[in-house]
């Protein structure tokens, strides 16, 4: 008897995820992302490169700088600085784990979104360890539409429209999560609200510092929450100026769950006038977050704020030095020596 024997052969392609260097591979970060396949990260050397970037249709891409001080994507103040957006509306939806890391986003200039958007972005963007400095627009941070949208030790500073009303953060109809981030001497703070009523909308705050937001008007913004469908707002061991106060909640579809352990102080940051915004080692921040963990994007920097510290009381006297048991009469007087 005869036997047919029938062999199969299964062949499977495994396609690997590369690194592309930049400049060793592309001279400019653009190409390396033009360049890249799903699952590939483009690694920026230190440097500064006058970028404005459009993201390509491809999933799961890391963009990684050297450090956040030391490799910068700087706008040149010609456009957004990164733009995450179908080319085609309709056509892309999934840019899978988007993860930009270790940068400094700074001068991009757009009358709507200065640094990043990202819009109709069906999944998750990771922006960890950055800068975000100086870009000016109606917002310098812009998500629309994600489903999940992470912030991990981040400083936003100085990001301002031309109107000194604009936004750090402006998030619509996504899941948002700050940890260890920074906001800070921005027009405004945050900006959310869920225009989907086919889900509820989550922002989580945590070990993060909002503080000293004002606009042209000298109005302090922290967080507003729009009129929305559902929308969770959760925030605990964070910083936050006004406290409840500094949150403005425009309907009843918000369901606050404000945490005991938040805080509102002065956050005594070392240098801010210098951009230093390492914590002094007496702030109220350092030791207070999720697990004795420090608030902020930043550890502690410097020693402990010397003062000094000046007393005023209705008994007192402009002549006395200002010490506790010989206060100073007027506030205006504390504020002049």
């Amino acid at each position: 008897m005869k036997r047919l024997i029938i062999s199969l052969f299964v062949y499977t392609t495994v396609v690997f995820a590369t690194t592309i260097n930049i400049p060793g591979d592309y001279a400019t970060i653009q190409e390396g992302l033009n360049a890249a396949t799903a699952g590939d990260t483009v690694l920026v050397a230190a440097g500064t490169y006058l970028e404005n970037i459009r993201w390509p249709e491809t999933p799961d891409i890391s963009l990684i700088g050297e450090g956040r001080e030391m490799t910068i994507i700087d706008g040149n103040g010609a456009d957004r600085v990164i733009w995450i957006e179908p080319f085609t509306a309709g056509e892309f939806y999934s840019y899978g784990n988007t993860r930009i890391q270790q940068l400094t986003i700074q001068n991009g200039n757009s009358p709507w979104v200065g640094g990043i958007l990202s819009k109709y972005n069906s999944d998750s963007l990771f922006l960890d360890d950055l800068n975000i400095l100086n870009n000016a627009g109606n917002a310098a941070l812009y998500f629309y539409g994600s489903n999940y949208v992470s912030l991990n030790n981040v400083l936003m500073e100085e990001n301002r429209s031309w109107n000194y009303h604009g936004l750090a953060i402006y998030s619509r109809s996504c899941n948002l999560t700050l940890n260890n981030t920074t906001i800070t001497n921005n027009d405004k703070g945050i900006f959310v609200w869920n225009g989907s009523p086919s889900f509820t909308a989550t922002t989580l705050i945590r070990n993060s510092i909002i503080w000293g937001n004002y606009d042209g008007d000298g109005v302090m913004t922290t967080i507003v929450f729009n009129d929305s469908y559902p929308l969770i707002a959760d925030i605990d061991y964070s910083l936050m100026e006004g406290g409840m106060g500094g949150l403005s909640i425009g309907t009843a579809d918000v369901t606050l769950e404000w945490g005991v352990n938040n805080i509102d102080g002065n956050p005594y940051f070392c240098d801010p006038d210098s951009g230093d915004y390492t914590l002094g080692d007496n702030s109220p921040c350092v030791g207070t977050g999720e697990n004795g963990a420090n608030m902020g994007a930043f550890e502690v920097g410097c020693n402990v704020y010397a003062g000094p510290n000046w007393h005023v009381s209705t008994t007192g006297s402009d002549s006395n030095d200002g010490s506790e048991n010989n206060p100073f009469a007027t506030i205006q007087h504390g504020i002049e020596v």
